[in-house]
């Protein structure tokens, strides 16, 4: 009797191996036929090495990189400095001050982020009643020090039209 479930286990143990390793096989014998980025339909040996910089690798469109401020088509500042983007950051690396001009609007007065405690959880972009945050599809950050890090309005702000990332210390994205 003990011999018998020795046995039976031995056997669900190679049984559960080989059936694992076909698994892999089969993924392995029909991976080229995979389509990894959009409208790529090509068969044969795919070559995963890509030769940065001159190639970069294909970004999703919900790549939540880094966020940008955004113009209006005249020009104007969409946000109004209403502190949500601020409250909902779960990093607690918004800082925002908003004041009021003579027509009685609020407008921005500071808006500084810390992107060495931004966690690129996207809450602030989507919570953002004006819709003048847009996350950017940028993942070439370097930096030597903390302080470039920090980034204000200006350095943040972009025009609603514009397609990149214009960061002024910080590689553009070049159009796909």
């Amino acid at each position: 009797m003990v011999m018998i479930r020795y046995l039976k286990k031995k056997f669900t143990a190679a049984y559960n191996i080989v059936n694992g390793m076909m698994v892999s096989m089969r993924w392995w014998l029909t991976w080229n036929s995979v389509e990894l980025y959009p409208g790529e339909k090509k068969r044969g040996p795919r070559k995963f090495t890509v030769q940065y910089p001159k190639e970069r690798h294909w970004i999703p469109d919900i790549e939540r990189g880094p966020m940008i401020l955004l113009r209006d088509g005249e020009g104007k500042e969409k946000c109004n400095g209403c502190g949500i983007c601020a409250m909902v950051c779960t990093g607690n690396c918004i800082d925002v001050e908003r004041q009021k001009d003579d027509a009685g609007k609020f407008s921005l007065k500071k808006y500084d982020v810390d992107f060495a405690r931004c966690v690129y959880c996207n809450l602030c972009v989507e919570y953002c009643p004006q819709k003048a945050l847009r996350n950017t599809p940028t993942y070439e950050w370097g930096f030597y020090k903390r302080q470039e890090m920090l980034f204000n309005k200006d350095t943040m702000t972009q025009d609603e039209k514009d397609k990149g990332f214009v960061y002024p210390s910080v590689i553009k994205i070049p159009e796909r």
